[in-house]
């Protein structure tokens, strides 16, 4: 309690001082060096939060001292590089996301081959979407003849569901 007490005479003392610099205008002293009452004021309050925050610490467990120095890494780090949002290079443009804009530039440089692909993957999809699967074996099927080490999981589960377990196992086992 005696440490408690001893620290409040300097707050105490410097919100007297901070009271008397704000009503008093020292004439010779202003004239060279303008006091402002809200810059020191403001000193004041934050010497006053660094003082309890020192006393705080003390008396706080591990975990809470922890607790704080993330909550304080996280605020820091807000204004950090935000993925799709901010630009990892200073000075540099920063471009939206758009998946359906780089899926068109895709398909404009892909190969014949690449689009077949492509097509034959999302129809693959869409008829599972829709449980019609045969159809989407059928587009599966034709996704392996193209590209035989494709990466398909989706095709596992069409087989698995038609019953062919063991091919729906080749495909997860090349597709893991």
């Amino acid at each position: 309690m005696a440490t408690n007490s001893c620290l409040l005479l300097p707050i105490l003392f410097l919100l007297l001082l901070s009271k008397i610099c704000t009503t008093f205008q020292l004439s010779t002293i202003q004239s060279t060096y303008p006091i402002d009452s809200r810059r020191i004021k403001k000193r004041i309050f934050e010497n006053t939060i660094k003082l309890h925050s020192s006393i705080n610490d003390q008396n706080r467990s591990a975990s809470s001292k922890e607790r704080r120095d993330e909550e304080k890494r996280r605020m820091d780090r807000k204004k950090d590089v935000v993925l799709g949002k901010t630009s990892a290079i200073d000075g540099e443009t920063n471009f939206s996301l758009d998946p359906t804009a780089t899926e068109e530039q895709y398909l404009k440089q892909a190969s014949k081959v690449e689009q077949e692909v492509f097509f034959q993957t999302e129809l693959g999809l869409t008829e599972l979407r829709n449980l019609c699967l045969e159809k989407s074996s059928k587009a599966f099927q034709r996704v392996f003849e193209l590209r035989p080490h494709a990466y398909c999981w989706q095709a596992g589960i069409v087989n698995f569901y038609l019953g062919d377990c063991i091919g729906a196992a080749e495909i997860f086992a090349k597709s893991a």
